[in-house]
C-alpha cells in the first residue's frame, strides 16, 4: 500500500540528494491506507495486509488501525474486522516482497485467507527459507527513519561509529 503516484523524476531527485525523510518511508498515511482498503473491499471478500512487524514500524500498525476504525465508523456494513487481516513478517528489509508474492501465489492456488496466513508463517519460520538484503551503508537506514526508535543512547554512538 505504498503511494505509487509519485513522479519517477521526483523520486530520483530525492534519493540522489539522500533526502529520504521526504519520501515518508517511516510510516503509512492512514488516509492512503483507508483509500486502498476501500478500493480493495469493493472488489474482494477479504484482504491480507502484509506489513513489517509492529516492533519495526509502529507507524504502519497505527495507520492501519486508524484507517480500519474510520471505515468501521463510516461504513459499519462492510464488517471490516472480519474481512481485513494483517500478516506481520519478521524480516527487516526485503521480506515484504517475498511475502506478497507468496500470498498471491497461495491465493491463486485456491487457499482462503486464514490458510494463507498459516502457510506464510510456516514458510517464513522454516529453516529452508532465508532472506538476504544488501544495504551498502547504514546511513540509508538512518535517514529513511527505520532506525529512529533505536538511534538513541549508546546505540546512537555505535551507529555513528559504524557509519564512518
Amino acid at each position: 500500500m505504498y503511494n505509487l503516484e509519485r513522479c519517477r523524476k521526483k523520486f530520483g531527485r530525492l534519493t540522489r540528494r539522500r533526502d529520504f525523510r521526504k519520501l515518508g518511508t517511516a510510516a503509512w498515511s492512514s488516509d492512503d491506507v483507508k483509500k486502498a482498503l476501500m478500493r480493495l473491499l469493493e472488489k474482494y471478500d477479504e484482504v491480507i495486509c502484509v506489513t513489517l512487524a509492529y516492533e519495526l514500524s509502529r507507524g504502519t500498525q497505527n495507520a492501519l488501525e486508524r484507517a480500519m476504525k474510520e471505515i468501521e465508523i463510516e461504513r459499519p456494513c462492510l464488517n471490516i474486522r472480519n474481512r481485513v487481516y494483517q500478516y506481520q513478517h519478521k524480516t527487516v528489509t526485503a521480506g515484504e516482497f517475498a511475502m506478497i508474492f507468496r500470498t498471491h501465489w497461495l491465493a491463486y492456488q485456491g487457499f482462503r485467507t486464514l490458510e494463507i496466513i498459516a502457510r506464510l508463517k510456516t514458510w517464513q519460520e522454516s529453516p529452508s527459507t532465508f532472506a538476504v538484503s544488501l544495504i551498502s551503508q547504514i546511513d540509508f537506514l538512518r535517514l529513511c527513519g527505520r532506525l529512529q526508535n533505536l538511534d538513541r543512547g549508546i546505540l546512537h554512538y555505535v551507529l555513528n561509529y559504524a557509519q564512518r
